[in-house]
């Protein structure tokens, strides 16, 4: 059947190979690890992590969920050893760090995994009525990676 098929796409995701390239996109291994600085603030560091604009990237779907998978994972490891700032109100900044910047609503749509990681993280819902408000910003730099700051109080804002 993908012999005859003359969408490359549905080629690539008959024969596999869209899988193949949505893993050679990650790196090997991901280094993550968070850590407490004082009571209402956490750092997280993940070197190597690649986010991708879902919007605009051509992958199967086993590939994306396993793909969102990984990065859920790896921010809820990192996550695991932290304790959680204190609230009731929190703001996090999301920074991707990659080799060309994204459009805006591409960066946003790229950091979902690790918005909702962080989000069940603190016990609360990510949507437009929880007490989080979430940030997004992007450098350049020769090599990927994610960084992000979770900042809690009674009177945290962006």
């Amino acid at each position: 059947l993908a012999k005859i098929q003359r969408d490359p796409r549905t080629r690539a995701a008959l024969t596999h190979e869209a899988r193949v390239k949505a893993a050679a996109a990650q790196p090997d291994r991901v280094e993550a690890f968070a850590r407490a600085e004082g009571p209402d603030l956490v750092r997280i560091t993940a070197k190597g992590m690649r986010l991708i604009n879902a919007a605009n990237a051509r992958e199967h779907w086993a590939a994306k969920a396993a793909r969102v998978t990984a990065e859920h994972q790896v921010i809820a490891n990192a996550l695991a050893t932290v304790a959680r700032p204190e609230g009731p109100r929190w703001h996090v900044v999301i920074t991707r760090e990659g080799r060309a910047l994204m459009d805006t609503d591409g960066l946003a749509i790229s950091a979902k995994a690790i918005r909702d990681a962080i989000a069940r993280w603190l016990g609360v819902d990510d949507g437009p009525m929880a007490p989080v408000t979430w940030s997004y910003e992007q450098h350049t730099t020769k090599g990927y990676g994610v960084m992000v700051t979770i900042t809690g109080g009674r009177h945290v804002g962006p």
